[in-house]
């Protein structure tokens, strides 16, 4: 029999949304197929060709005791599959269609808290950072990324309730300040990325303090110490968010607003936090 893996798509269960993909398991005489794959490649160029891009799905041919081998798909001059492997599939039956999960990509309690899986850690504008070398492994290396939309005074002003989302950042081993082969760039950074961990949302109460400290005008101290848990807040008013803004709970404390515009968080604010999100 052969099987063709169709549809990459994502799959919804208890567990979260994964990656999937579609196998339909065909049937039928599979000596024309047999024989169509096993013609061999044209010679490519020599035109004319049409210039979409062909996309194909992977084939595994599985003999009776389970074992199975991807097959290749012979190409015509224009790098296409030949038309005989299309003819050889389309007299085949479909016998089964299994949709199979891949990879995990949002766990349920992302979902349901309406948090992303990862999120990058907002870097302060205009400070050089660090570039990893090509054989590092630490950090996502990127230009610096454009802000979010503005979250002026008044969506502010009028906050009823914010979402939360916490994540954790993996401390990079060894640090990226100390590997070798880096170089200092300005609008350039290394993105930190956080995993997940817990969500919720925090009452009115609360969110004034956070509203409080993203209106204050403090100013960011000097500090050199790299955060590893970290919160992103989402204002809401009538059920609709208008904005981010990211505070630190542990490294510097620092809170951002705007993507990158950064301030200092109150300690009575990181603490309140602290306790709300269960740190």
């Amino acid at each position: 029999m052969a099987v063709r893996c169709d549809q990459m798509g994502s799959i919804d269960d208890a567990e979260g949304r994964w990656s999937g993909v579609t196998a339909v398991t065909l049937t039928g005489d599979l000596k024309p197929l047999l024989a169509a794959l096993a013609e061999p490649n044209d010679a490519t160029g020599g035109g004319p060709c049409t210039a979409d891009m062909e996309i194909v799905s992977p084939l595994w041919l599985v003999d009776a005791t389970g074992q199975a081998i991807l097959a290749h798909y012979p190409r015509n001059k224009c790098a296409k599959t030949k038309p005989a492997v299309h003819d050889a599939l389309a007299e085949l039956s479909v016998e089964e269609t299994t949709v199979l999960k891949r990879t995990l990509d949002v766990p349920r309690a992302a979902l349901d808290s309406g948090c992303a899986a990862t999120r990058a850690l907002p870097v302060k504008q205009g400070t050089p950072q660090s570039i990893p070398s090509a054989d590092s492994s630490s950090g996502v290396i990127g230009a610096l990324p454009a802000p979010p939309a503005p979250l002026p005074d008044s969506v502010l002003t009028d906050t009823v309730e914010m979402r939360w989302c916490r994540y954790t950042i993996q401390a990079a081993t060894p640090e990226v300040a100390e590997q070798e082969g880096t170089e200092t760039f300005t609008g350039v950074v290394t993105l930190r990325s956080g995993r997940f961990v817990t969500g919720g949302t925090l009452d009115e109460a609360n969110s004034q303090m956070v509203v409080d400290a993203a209106l204050s005008t403090s100013v960011a101290p000097s500090c050199d110490e790299s955060a590893t848990m970290f919160l992103t807040l989402s204002p809401s008013q009538d059920g609709h968010e208008l904005g981010t803004i990211t505070v630190e709970l542990d490294g510097c404390g620092l809170l951002y607003r705007n993507g990158s515009e950064t301030g200092t968080l109150p300690a009575d604010v990181r603490d309140m936090l602290a306790t709300q999100t269960g740190t």
